[in-house]
C-alpha cells in the first residue's frame, strides 16, 4: 500500500472558491466574491509554481492544478454541494483515478454526515464509469469499533486489484 493525500492548498482554494459558486448559483455574497477574486488568483498561481518546481526536479508526480480538479467532478456532482468538503471529494476521487490510483480508502472523521453524502454518495455513479475502481469508506470515530475498521480495511485490500488502466 501507498498513501496518496491530497494538499491543504486544493482544500483553501475550494473554500476560497466556494463564494464564486455562492454568486453564480444564488447571486449572493458579491462583496465576497469581489474581495476572494484576487486572492484565488494569487493562490492559483502560487500553486502552478510549486507545480512547476516539482516537474523541473522530476522527483515527485505533480499535482493536478485547481482548476482542472474542478472540471472533474462537473458530470457527477453540483457545484453547490460544498457541505463539509463537498464536491472536492468527488473531484480528488477522480483525480485519483486519473493518475492510476485503482484502490482508494476515504476515511471520515467523526460521523460526518456531510461526507457520508458527499463522498458515499458519488461512489455508485464513479464506479459506473470506472467499473475496476476498488473503493471504500472507513468511519473513525468513537461509535465504530476499531474491529470493524481493520476488517472493511482488510476486506478492501483483499479485493484490491493491480489495474493501471482503468
Amino acid at each position: 500500500c501507498e498513501i496518496a493525500v491530497h494538499g491543504l492548498m486544493d482544500f483553501c482554494l475550494y473554500n476560497v472558491y466556494n463564494y464564486f459558486m455562492d454568486y453564480k448559483l444564488y447571486g449572493v455574497r458579491l462583496g465576497s466574491y469581489l474581495l476572494y477574486k484576487p486572492i484565488y488568483q494569487f493562490l492559483c498561481s502560487k500553486q502552478c509554481d510549486v507545480i512547476d518546481i516539482i516537474k523541473k526536479h522530476n522527483v515527485f508526480e505533480p499535482f493536478t492544478p485547481f482548476s482542472t480538479l474542478v472540471e472533474f467532478c462537473k458530470d457527477y456532482i453540483g457545484y453547490g454541494a460544498k457541505m463539509g468538503e463537498g464536491w472536492l471529494i468527488c473531484a480528488e476521487i477522480i483525480e485519483m483515478i486519473k493518475s492510476g490510483v485503482t484502490n482508494i480508502v476515504c476515511t471520515q472523521p467523526f460521523a460526518c454526515l456531510p461526507s457520508h453524502i458527499c463522498c458515499k454518495g458519488m461512489f455508485k455513479p464513479i464506479k459506473e464509469k470506472y467499473p475496476n475502481l476498488n473503493i471504500i469508506a472507513i468511519d473513525y470515530d468513537a461509535a465504530a469499533s476499531k474491529i470493524n475498521q481493520e476488517n472493511r480495511l482488510k476486506l478492501m485490500l483483499a479485493n484490491a486489484k493491480n489495474i493501471v488502466n482503468i
